[in-house]
This record gives C-alpha cells, sequence and structure tokens, in this order.
C-alpha cells in the first residue's frame, strides 16, 4: 500500500515532547519531521536519549583521534559527530557496516532496525542485540507495539518523524534489560528533571 507523501509526520505531538525533555535540540522549527536521518544523526539520538550527552561531548580530541584512526571512511563524519561516533565505538554501540572493514557509514540513511540497536545498546543495557533479533526485543522491551515493529522493521531509510516515534515509544513504555524504565534512567543521569518529564507526560 502506498503511503501518502502527507501523512508524514505522524508523531510531531510526540516530537515536541522529547524537545522538552532535551532528546530533540532547539525549538519547533528545528524539529524538521520530514527529513531523513543519517547514521551519525541517529547515534546521536541515542546517546542522548540514553542521558550520555556530556560523557560524549567531554571526550578528549586525541582520543577521539586515536579511535576513529583506522575506519576507512572517518573523513566523511562530520566535525560535531566526532565524538558521538568515537563514543559510540568506544561503549560497542556500534560495530560499523563491514564484518572485515571498519566502514563506519556516518552519512548513509539509517534503517529501523539500526536505529532501534543503537538505542537498546546505548542506554537500555541490551549489549548482545542485533538487527536480526532487535524487533522482537524491542516489543519485548516496551519500545514498540506489534504494529509499530512492522513498520518500523522494514524501513531501510528513516525519517525524523519515524525517530520521534521510535524515542517517544522507547521513554513512555520502555523498560531497560536491568528492569528499570528508560525515563526512569533518563532522570537520574541529569538529562532532564522530574518535573519537565511529568510535564511533558513521560512520568
Amino acid at each position: 500500500m502506498m503511503v501518502p507523501a502527507l501523512a508524514a509526520n505522524t508523531y510531531e505531538a510526540e516530537a515536541l515532547k522529547l524537545q522538552a525533555i532535551n532528546v530533540f535540540a532547539g525549538g519547533p522549527e528545528d524539529l524538521k519531521l520530514d527529513e531523513g536521518v543519517t547514521r551519525i544523526q541517529g547515534l546521536t539520538f541515542a546517546i542522548r536519549a540514553a542521558g550520555k550527552d556530556d560523557d560524549a561531548l567531554a571526550m578528549e580530541d586525541e582520543e577521539v583521534d586515536t579511535i576513529l584512526a583506522d575506519w576507512t571512511d572517518a573523513d566523511s563524519i562530520p566535525q560535531w559527530g566526532r565524538k558521538y561516533a568515537a563514543y559510540a565505538i568506544k561503549n560497542s554501540i556500534t560495530v560499523g557496516l563491514s564484518a572485515t572493514e571498519k566502514i563506519f557509514g556516518a552519512l548513509n540513511p539509517i534503517s529501523g532496525t539500526s536505529f532501534l540497536v543503537f538505542i537498546m545498546k546505548a542506554g537500555m543495557g541490551y549489549a548482545d542485540v542485533t538487527t536480526a533479533d532487535v524487533i522482537d526485543a524491542a516489543v519485548e522491551a516496551g519500545i514498540l507495539s506489534a504494529g509499530q515493529a512492522i513498520e518500523f522493521g522494514q524501513k531501510e531509510a528513516l525519517i525524523r518523524d519515524d525517530a520521534a516515534g521510535i524515542l517517544y515509544g522507547a521513554f513512555t513504555t520502555g523498560v531497560n534489560a536491568d528492569g528499570t524504565k528508560l525515563i526512569d534512567a533518563y532522570i537520574a543521569s541529569g538529562a532532564t528533571t522530574l518535573e519537565d518529564a511529568i510535564e511533558a507526560g513521560f512520568a
């Protein structure tokens, strides 16, 4: 079935709530929900959702350069994304696009399964999840409904609206591997306040 182009922004209200707790940056005009999401952008969302934004940005440039030195396409990583990329590699959030070469693919479109892997590894404690089993894992963890699992699981190139839908599910009903709710861990990290989370409808 063809999906009308006008149906692109399904999750605008949810995106605004995510903005209120600092998962999406900026104001309403910065949401740009119809734009595509690259792998480096998806990683950044996942790291931010994990409450680890400050940790990533605190990495020393020398360490970042060392981590990225042997990645064949490190030069394609935008300057703003280098610390996020290095943090993701250091913490095994991503292993890149190839089993035999270190290819990061920073500017490639991100698939639904890859984005879910990043979210579940970065902040939810599911260290062993892969693109092969992440859809079932995401449903079990309360991130996606069965219908969303079908929708997002087959998307090879997410737009920001899709990312908002996935992240909203993670923050409203997602449960970490240790049994805590993602939103509670996010608040505990200091990335937002309990008051802001309550006001946005998350807690």
